[in-house]
């Protein structure tokens, strides 16, 4: 995904002494892993947002679908008992085709987004692998989550 959760995660990874493959729609994700010579970056075509620095479209999730990834990271505006929430569908359709593209699918949330339900459901809960957070689920989203066979990661 293209937003500044995922930007963070790129620029741990460019620092480890891992040599992974980084397969983005953003941007700043692709510089921030770029960085480092031991990380591989392919950038995915499609149409520029200037807002977003991402490129989204058909042609973004076509090419997606050429990949296997064994983790995919990615971000959303809201976390709640119906799934990832988020506004913009172009980001959810590339969201949805990463997450089934890969084996384990990580989405990672602070408090502020917690219980937000917005205008698009992007996944169901069950479709995740891992919730990693930076405080711990209000009760009622962490039974959810672990009915749906989530695992949650205090961070």
């Amino acid at each position: 995904g293209a937003s500044a959760t995922t930007h963070l995660v790129a620029e741990k990874i460019a620092q480890s002494r891992i040599q992974p493959i980084i397969v983005t729609n953003g941007l700043d994700i692709a510089e921030a892993g770029g960085v480092s010579d031991r990380v591989r970056v392919i950038l995915c075509p499609g149409a520029y947002s200037a807002h977003e620095k991402g490129v989204y479209g058909q042609d973004t999730c076509e090419y997606l679908e050429r990949f296997h990834a064994n983790v995919a990271f990615t971000s959303a505006g809201g976390v709640t008992e119906g799934g990832i929430t988020d506004v913009d569908t172009n980001a959810c359709w590339i969201k949805r085709t990463m997450f089934r593209r890969a084996e384990r699918r990580i989405f990672m949330a602070d408090p502020t987004k917690f219980t937000i339900r917005l205008l698009e459901i992007v996944m169901p809960l069950a479709s995740l692998t891992d919730l990693v957070v930076d405080k711990p689920l209000p009760k009622n989203l962490a039974e959810v989550t672990e009915a749906a066979g989530v695992t949650t990661v205090v961070a």
